[in-house]
């Protein structure tokens, strides 16, 4: 069964919500894959629940949206030059940079792209209009055109056409008087509708009128006994529905935005707490509503965002509304008082929101300020992987040799969330390209740990300390085969000095060892073949062979034995050979694969156990069938002067007990009495 996730955030939250219990459920049988992909505030959210990787698509670009566009006009061969001369200059440039640009995340470029097309499919219909036609497009993009003035537009041009098309009439004739009233009747119709959506009843009752309610109802029938469908609206057998979840917001928004017009400004904190609530939950409502307050601010409207809280600063600090900061922020408030203790340059900063990060310098706000975790805005610029601001505060003067309250450095912050260009910048700028933060990394480490050999050749190339370690003596190829992958490796030794291959850390360990333990094959053969000692022990005595065993890496023990030829009979601290784990661990595979090579099978461990006693203990018959085909001695006593029988009998293994007894084991009266009294055997799984 394979099932492919898209479009999550254009569906429903309940449905969305039964939808992923029911992907978790399926998630646990082997005949069910899941692709998913999203846009990319939602892919990172999307791959943690399901901890699959998300599928990259590729987005629309600048030659696609312009191709879409043409064709949706079609365009002439003759208008191609004017065609190209006024979009590829402006509209492309408004639609990257501005307010859109900004949010495209959110919407996703192929809908703004089609709206944009429907508000001006009409501009290329009509030859006597076509050059004031061209003059209202450039004016558009020259006043930078605004989301929410792309919303309007398609709106407006949506409910012109339904209505139209309802009274039998041509888009662009002249309208009678009862046509010149019923677009906006329409468009507080449509509002109403978004809004009893959208918006919590107790917000509703708070402030609408009395029979809201009744009158969302009789919209409803009208519209679907109308049949008013359009590009907005569709009628379902289950009732009305906006065609895109952004049409809805859009339009809830525009009513609230009239609602708090008629609010009494005496009983305004009745409604902050629950307008909090919905602004918090609903990010586009939110991002449409305080776009029209920053367009046409009224008195009322700035009230209501003070009552709120400085969220709302912050709020259009994300908006990118600049007007609005203006007023919500007075000169004396320009550091916030939040329990982050975030600025709201830190803001401004963190939503990528370039003219609001401008305007702040220009109010000479501390571009150093440090919030409750000692990051500064630039802290916050680099997390985002912008360069522009980035930049916009390194050159007006915030220091790059900031840390916060973890020591982490800017540099340490941009290796790990930024791209190589900013990493470039900053080392180009003189940052402090070695200082280690609270756990003793420093940024060659988060390289190495982001996979990113371009970074670590980078941060090489401008003469970072590689002979670095940590807190648990880690170098950085230690570093590197716990975090990196084998590709860095090389990479990275013929730039270390040739002990670094063998070094041992707090543990003993030394990076062939963790290679092992992390159960890569691919990094212990490039260790090994570089020098790395196969014959190394760890504080515990074990060797790598040792490791390999006890994690039952078969590919490694073979490699380790064939092609590095490493002791079979070496002990560790407890006296124990690679042989005894195996044992132990009941792997016969690997037992077979050590005896086969040569490993003793006579070697006793500290207690004087020998393999037969390991394998007794173990409670695999097939173990202990496979070690008394060795001819081992069955009856040797360890320093507590137990057989392997005895050992059997205390742990009431009847089982293992009569096999033993059928090969010899030698036992009193009672312990072989004791072996016939139960009918519960032991586990064999050769049984099976």
């Amino acid at each position: 069964i394979i099932l492919f996730l898209d479009a999550r955030d254009e569906a429903n939250v309940e449905n969305i919500n039964f939808l992923f219990k029911a992907f978790e459920i399926l998630l646990r049988k082997e005949n069910f894959k899941l692709f998913i992909t999203s846009r990319q505030r939602l892919q990172k959210k999307l791959e943690k629940k399901f901890k699959i990787k998300a599928m990259t698509v590729d987005p629309l670009n600048e030659n696609d949206q312009l191709d879409f566009l043409k064709k949706f006009w079609n365009i002439k061969e003759d208008s191609l030059g004017k065609f190209d001369e006024l979009f590829t200059k402006q509209y492309l440039q408004t639609f990257r940079i501005d307010g859109i640009g900004n949010h495209r995340d959110l919407f996703g470029t192929p809908l703004l792209v089609r709206m944009l097309a429907e508000i001006y499919s009409d501009f290329f219909k009509e030859a006597d209009s076509k050059l004031s036609n061209e003059k209202a497009m450039k004016n558009d993009f020259n006043n930078q055109l605004k989301l929410v003035d792309v919303y309007d537009k398609f709106v407006t041009k949506c409910l012109n056409e339904t209505l139209n098309k309802i009274n039998n009439s041509q888009f662009g004739a002249e309208h009678s008087k009862r046509l010149k009233i019923m677009p906006e009747s329409s468009r507080n119709e449509y509002q109403k509708l978004a809004f009893a959506e959208k918006m919590p009843d107790e917000l509703i009752t708070l402030m609408c009128e009395q029979h809201f309610t009744t009158n969302i109802r009789q919209i409803r029938l009208r519209i679907l006994h109308d049949k008013e469908e359009s590009l907005l609206i569709e009628a379902l057998p289950d009732g009305l529905k906006f065609a895109h979840q952004s049409y809805s917001e859009f339009l809830a928004a525009e009513y609230l935005y009239k609602r708090i017009d008629k609010i009494d400004i005496s009983e305004i904190d009745s409604y902050k707490l629950k307008a909090l609530e919905v602004l918090e939950k609903q990010e586009i409502i939110r991002l449409f509503l305080f776009e029209m307050i920053n367009s046409k601010m009224k008195d009322i409207h700035l009230k209501f965002l003070k009552a709120i809280g400085e969220q709302s600063a912050f709020w259009a600090c994300q908006g990118n509304c600049r007007n609005l900061v203006k007023h919500l922020m007075g000169i004396e408030d320009k550091q916030s008082n939040n329990l982050e203790k975030n600025s709201f340059l830190h803001y401004a900063a963190s939503c990528g929101s370039k003219e609001i990060v401008k305007y702040l310098i220009d109010q000479d706000v501390d571009l150093n300020s440090r919030n409750l975790y000692g990051e500064t805005p630039l802290h916050n610029a680099l997390k985002r992987n912008d360069i522009e601001i980035v930049k916009l505060l390194t050159e007006n003067g915030a220091f790059i040799n900031a840390v916060d309250i973890r020591f982490n450095t800017l540099l340490h912050v941009a290796v790990k969330y930024a791209s190589n260009e900013i990493v470039e910048y900053l080392l180009e700028k003189g940052i402090d390209s070695n200082s280690p933060n609270l756990d003793e990394k420093r940024p060659i480490h988060i390289a190495i740990q982001k996979n990113s050999i371009e970074i670590v050749e980078l941060l090489i190339s401008h003469r970072v300390r590689i002979d670095c370690i940590d807190r648990r003596n880690n170098n950085i190829l230690h570093f590197a085969v716990l975090y990196g992958s084998s590709e860095i490796l090389p990479f990275l030794m013929p730039c270390l000095e040739n002990e670094a291959i063998n070094s041992r850390n707090l543990d003993g360990y030394t990076p062939l060892h963790l290679a092992v333990k992390k159960n890569d094959l691919e990094s212990v053969k490039i260790l090994s073949s570089k020098g790395a000692r196969t014959d190394s022990k760890d504080k515990k005595n074990n060797s790598v062979l040792h490791v390999a065993v006890e994690l039952s890496s078969e590919e490694i023990v073979k490699h380790l034995i064939q092609q590095c030829g490493v002791d079979l009979s070496c002990e560790n601290i407890e006296g124990e050979t690679p042989l005894h784990l195996a044992v132990k661990r009941g792997d016969l595979k690997i037992c077979n694969f050590l005896i086969l090579k040569g490993a003793r099978i006579d070697v006793e461990d500290k207690q004087k156990n020998t393999i037969l006693h390991l394998a007794a203990k173990s409670g695999s018959a097939d173990m202990v069938r496979h070690i008394i085909d060795q001819k081992v001695n069955i009856n040797y006593e360890n320093s507590a002067h137990k057989t392997p029988f005895n050992i059997a009998s205390d742990l009431k293994l009847k089982g293992i007990q009569k096999l033993l007894l059928k090969h010899g084991a030698v036992a009193d009266f009672e312990e072989v009495e004791s072996s016939s009294d139960s009918d519960v055997d032991f586990f064999e799984p050769s049984s099976l």
